[in-house]
């Protein structure tokens, strides 16, 4: 009985702990996709190198954090991994058509899993 308590305690746990990362997955899709809007008129919004470097930095580290081999969750990373390859932070400050390309590519993400 105490080894079930224990045992059920952990996959809540670890599940939990899934469910958290998958969060700040989806948080930080969205943060960077709203900071590629490229508006018709005005300023567009600054992206950081910390806010760039961060979200790669991440997805970086998906394949570790992934402790229960979530093929979902390696799918999203392939792909984000995939949507940055060719793409740096002068690139995405420097080129509307490159902002508009990653901001897609974020968006299909979200929409492929749900997100």
């Amino acid at each position: 009985m105490l080894r079930e308590h224990y045992t059920n305690t952990a996959e809540q746990r670890l599940q939990m702990a899934m469910q958290d990362l998958w969060e700040r997955v989806i948080d930080e899709v969205e943060r960077l996709r709203d900071k590629l809007i490229v508006p018709e008129e005005g300023k567009r919004p600054r992206i950081f190198a910390t806010t760039f470097d961060g979200f790669k930095d991440l997805v970086g580290s998906l394949h570790a954090l992934n402790i229960t081999n979530d093929p979902n969750l390696e799918n999203a990373r392939h792909d984000l991994t995939l949507a940055l390859e060719s793409v740096d932070i002068d690139s995405i400050r420097e080129s509307d058509e490159v902002r508009g390309a990653v901001k897609e590519k974020m968006q299909r993400v979200l929409d492929k899993f749900a997100l």
